[in-house]
């Protein structure tokens, strides 16, 4: 007790204390707010532990403010506390919108995003809530900065024991997290620790594929399965947001595909694929390397584009998405060696997809030799009314089977959504029309970036944290021309019957290689989805965090 009381006697003669308790009133305000918000949308299910385990973090982060001086302070605080709310601010945002916290897995999305999709982003959200929270932010901020400037903390030896005693429970909890190998979790309790961890692992990602795509590591000697077919053609179509559970080849209850469903020869369904990750950038980087989920970037030696210009092939990549960065962008990277990269909408703002088609005549017109032509689609991106004709839709105002329990204005959205995956429908009927007029071996694959999870007003929507399987199951599409088959029948005859394997897009890669009808030594049949020798593997979501167990339709 005497103890006690001396400490109290210290501590309240401590010029510093006053003010550093206003200061710990602040940062526990700030904590209220994002825990709170997190707590009544779901995203965390108790208030009280996710609250205690960040708390020791946020005291830390205070303490060299008992450690600077009465200017050193000043400017700390002037930096921290706005950086603080400005996260806090995310975090609810984020968590608002897609019902999750916020983590590093945001940092991709938004420094793998153009300014267009920012735009657009912005626009989907805006509101009351959000502009709200903004303006009380801003407030906050101002009001932090002024009474933090007026009341500076000064130095002296009770501050100092006062920092080492705030400091402890998080210096105790980080000796803990290194014991038991979890050395992550010392700053990942908070957002702001979360967001500084995801962006120094977006920057490893992202220098390792600026690394093979300056040089490049092929796997072996590229070469041609059949040495004496020089004029082979593929068209692989990128999709955008396309959820397969939203047409009809798949089992949906509407007829958004009639093109796909009639096209002769028919095409193979691949029905149990679903996406490495629930972003695009991210997502194209597994389909077109050879990374693998839950293996860094260790194993990302080539790009699919590298492998196919080294097996004799002409690369001509042509996407209706906006353009991230000049040549440093995660897809320009992707295709930094191909023979032609072309993003229309720097041409035609504003595009549909179906303003790629005259590229793609015009590219299979003018080469005669090996081609393979990528039309990125921006398919059924966010604002999915914005990827058609506005007087288009089949689906307008309809009420049906399928939106028949939503509110009005989720009904809607709905019908906008299967309004543009029918508009994709149409595009890639064209693309096969194009391709059947080659006296030609031709092939045609379709495949989505990742899936989407249609807003119905209950679910959270996709991110790329995204635990929701409509996220990650995409369609997944092979059209294969009479040519083809004929002078490859074995590959047909397998592919046909592997539909049903269940097949992650991080694997796909082979398979794609094996559809080029390119092969190397040691090539890995046991991923190549295309053969009998496919070998299924676990397949997760959350970035390789949580099993995904879903059986096919």
């Amino acid at each position: 007790m005497k103890i006690y009381e001396k400490f109290k006697s210290l501590v309240m003669q401590c010029p510093a204390a006053a003010n550093f308790g206003v200061v710990v009133g602040m940062l526990l305000a700030i904590m209220l707010a994002e825990f709170g918000i997190l707590y009544l949308t779901g995203a965390n299910r108790t208030f009280w532990n996710p609250y205690l385990q960040a708390l020791p973090m946020f005291l830390a982060l205070s303490t060299p403010a008992l450690w600077l001086g009465k200017n050193g302070s000043r400017i700390y605080l002037q930096i921290v506390l706005p950086l603080l709310i400005i996260s806090t601010v995310c975090s609810i945002l984020v968590t608002w919108r897609y019902k999750i916290p916020i983590d590093g897995d945001i940092i991709p999305v938004v420094l793998a995003s153009s300014v267009e999709e920012t735009h657009e982003f912005i626009n989907s959200i805006f509101g009351f809530f959000p502009v709200m929270v903004i303006l009380i932010a801003l407030a906050g901020i101002i009001a932090a900065c002024r009474w933090v400037w007026r009341h500076p903390i000064p130095t002296s030896r009770c501050s100092v024991l006062i920092g080492l005693l705030v400091l402890l429970p998080w210096g105790v909890s980080s000796i803990r997290y290194l014991v038991i190998g979890k050395a992550e979790r010392i700053i990942n309790r908070t957002t702001y620790g979360r967001l500084v961890q995801g962006y120094f692992a977006f920057k490893g990602e992202f220098d390792n594929l600026e690394k093979i795509a300056a040089v490049p590591e092929l796997p072996g000697v590229i070469e041609k399965i059949r040495p004496d077919v020089r004029n082979m053609v593929g068209v692989i179509v990128v999709g955008e947001s396309a959820n397969r559970n939203h047409m009809g080849i798949y089992g949906y209850s509407r007829a958004t595909d009639p093109e796909v469903r009639r096209m002769e020869p028919p095409v193979m369904a691949f029905d149990n694929v679903i996406s490495a990750y629930a972003s695009t950038s991210w997502a194209l980087r597994y389909l077109l390397t050879m990374s693998e989920i839950g293996r860094k970037h260790n194993n990302s030696r080539c790009t699919f584009t590298d492998m196919l210009k080294a097996g004799g092939y002409r690369v001509e990549y042509y996407s209706n998405q906006y353009r991230w960065g000049e040549h440093d962008g995660p897809v320009n990277l992707l295709f930094a060696h191909a023979d032609r990269v072309l993003y229309i909408q720097e041409i035609h703002r504003d595009s549909r997809d179906d303003a790629l088609l005259p590229y793609l005549r015009r590219s299979l017109a003018a080469n005669q030799g090996p081609l393979v032509v990528f039309l990125h689609l921006i398919g059924s991106h966010t604002q999915a009314k914005m990827r058609y004709p506005e007087s288009w839709g089949p689906f307008n105002h309809l009420n049906d089977e399928a939106n028949k329990r939503l509110e009005p204005e989720y009904a809607e959205r709905l019908n906008e959504y299967d309004n543009s995956i029918a508009f994709t429908d149409k595009l890639l009927g064209e693309v096969v029309q194009e391709l059947k007029k080659l006296d030609r071996p031709t092939f045609m694959l379709y495949v989505s970036d990742h899936g989407e999870v249609v807003d119905d007003g209950q679910r959270p929507l996709r991110s790329g944290k995204s635990r929701e399987p409509d996220a990650y199951e995409v369609p997944f599409i092979l059209w294969l021309s009479e040519p083809y088959r004929k002078l490859f029948p074995k590959f047909a005859a397998e592919a046909a019957g592997n539909v049903h394997v269940p097949l992650q897009t991080d694997r796909a890669i082979f398979g794609m290689l094996a559809l080029a009808q390119l092969t190397y030594a040691g090539f890995p049949q046991q991923d190549n989805v295309f053969s009998r020798n496919f070998q299924a593997k676990p397949r997760t979501l959350d970035s390789g965090s949580v099993p995904y167990n879903k059986e096919k339709p």
